[in-house]
């Protein structure tokens, strides 16, 4: 039996095999036969534009912040407590050429103002005084100029005498004497009447300083009211009741909402475009958008000038648009966060397409026949979404505008 079971163990793999080895030839032998199919092409759809050439001015959109052309500093000019503050006198009040905004108390300004008119009158007085003795002091040269012609007539007359021998020689020396004394007299006058007109000089002077004493002494009791200068907002106000300003000290900023500007910068690319058809930035006209939430504001403006200085990094140049004038109620504020929309320069007789149509510098053009052919292009300027090519493509041709990564040259396409 045990000879049995060992012949048993080592047939059983080999009838197993065998069953296996004829069960696949006989599968294999009745299977039913496959003949091969031709291969179908593949055909991509595609999104495609029609090439149409015409002269293009596309716009620019930059991005900048509004700004106060000539915000105006307010300082006070004399020093003093703060008796009042005007109903305007808060941060983003809108006020009035004008109003008040802070008063100064008056009462020393006031009190140096009638010190010096005081002085003033006075020196007036003096003057009329001067005056009058200059008056007097002419007359009485006048008189002695008078004395002085009779003096010297008689001497004439007493010298023809003493040649005849009627006068004596003491006589004539007597007369001599007394046309002397009358020419001293002369002399004197004349220069008290130089002394009291200098004097008279100099009090004029001294009226001079005190009139521009008081004109200062009224312009500084002015100043103690502190008014708008122009309508605009009131900006970081600065004063309270009863506080003490010095002089020079700064009390609040005002912005005129009719000059306002936006502030933007241009790159090299950008600027050199704009100037490379010939014409002027300064002059052209833009769009400030400011986006405030769901809320679209749109301000006309106009470029007025540019920056004085050039990036050296970037080689751009920041640029001014000057808004229109706005309203006194305009929410637009300083710092405001807007995009500048301005025409670029125009470009002749080309094709504008989008930018998802260009794969590096060529596109892909579809021909009569739907297959892709790659073209090489001049692309003169890529503008947001969009590329305006200057050469490679002609009017009426399809371009395929769907980004492609696997496509070949010859591929059939399916526009969608």
């Amino acid at each position: 039996m045990t000879w049995l079971r060992r012949g048993l163990a080592v047939l059983t793999p080999i009838m197993v095999l065998a069953g296996g080895l004829g069960s696949y030839f006989v599968l294999a032998n009745t299977a039913p036969q496959v003949s091969p199919s031709d291969p179908v092409e593949q055909i991509w759809p595609v999104s495609a534009e029609t090439v149409t050439i015409q002269d293009f001015r596309p716009q620019l959109s930059l991005y900048g912040e509004v700004i106060a052309e000539r915000p105006a500093e307010l300082r006070s000019s004399v020093a003093g407590d703060v008796v009042g503050l005007g109903e305007g006198f808060a941060n983003g009040a809108h006020v009035q050429a004008g109003d008040l905004l802070v008063e100064i108390d008056r009462f020393d300004y006031e009190q140096d103002l009638a010190e010096q008119q005081a002085a003033l009158d006075e020196a007036r007085a003096r003057l009329d005084e001067l005056t009058a003795r200059v008056a007097m002091e002419a007359d009485t040269l006048v008189r002695n100029r008078e004395v002085l012609e009779i003096w010297q007539r008689e001497l004439n007359r007493r010298e023809t005498l003493a040649a005849r021998g009627a006068v004596s020689d003491q006589t004539l020396d007597e007369t001599r004497r007394s046309l002397v004394s009358a020419e001293q007299a002369v002399t004197a006058s004349a220069s008290m009447v130089r002394v009291e007109e200098a004097r008279v000089a100099q009090q004029q002077a001294a009226i001079a300083r005190l009139e521009a004493a008081v004109n200062l002494a009224v312009r500084n009791l002015e100043r103690t009211r502190i008014t708008a200068p122009f309508s605009g907002f009131v900006l970081d106000p600065q004063g309270e009741l009863g506080q003490r300003i010095t002089a020079n000290e700064s009390v609040a900023t005002l912005i005129d909402p009719r000059r306002f500007e936006a502030r933007f910068q241009l790159s090299e690319t950008q600027y050199g475009r704009l100037l490379s058809d010939g014409s002027e930035l300064i002059g052209r006209g833009a769009q400030v958008i400011w986006s405030i939430g769901s809320a679209r504001l749109e301000f006309p403006a106009t470029v007025v000038r540019t920056e004085g200085q050039i990036d050296a990094q970037t080689g751009g140049v920041a640029a001014f648009a000057r808004l229109e004038p706005l309203a006194p109620d305009t929410p637009l504020r300083p710092g405001a966060f807007v995009e500048v929309v301005l025409d670029d320069r125009v470009y002749a007789d080309v094709a504008v397409l989008p930018a998802t149509a260009i794969h590096g510098d060529q596109v892909f053009v579809i021909t009569d026949d739907n297959r892709v052919e790659p073209r090489q292009v001049d692309i003169a300027a890529a503008v947001r979404d969009a590329v305006v090519i200057r050469d490679g493509v002609r009017a009426g041709e399809r371009v395929i505008t769907t980004r492609l990564s696997e496509v070949r040259e010859g591929a059939r396409v399916e526009i969608r």
